[in-house]
């Protein structure tokens, strides 16, 4: 599976469904991170469980 923050699909699993959590998770990854991708990496190791369950629940 291709990395999320590469694919840009990260915030559709997440829309309407608490897209604000999902933006400020992001925000907490991209200010600890040294880097933005590092950031993003960080926001997808978080969600990425979430996703699937959504999609396996689905």
């Amino acid at each position: 599976m291709p990395r999320w923050s590469e694919t840009r699909r990260a915030l559709s699993l997440l829309a309407g469904q608490g897209a604000s959590l999902g933006m400020s998770v992001l925000a907490d990854q991209l200010n600890r991170a040294s880097s933005i991708s590092e950031g993003l990496l960080g926001c997808e190791r978080l969600w990425r469980p979430v996703g699937r369950r959504e999609l396996t629940d689905s």
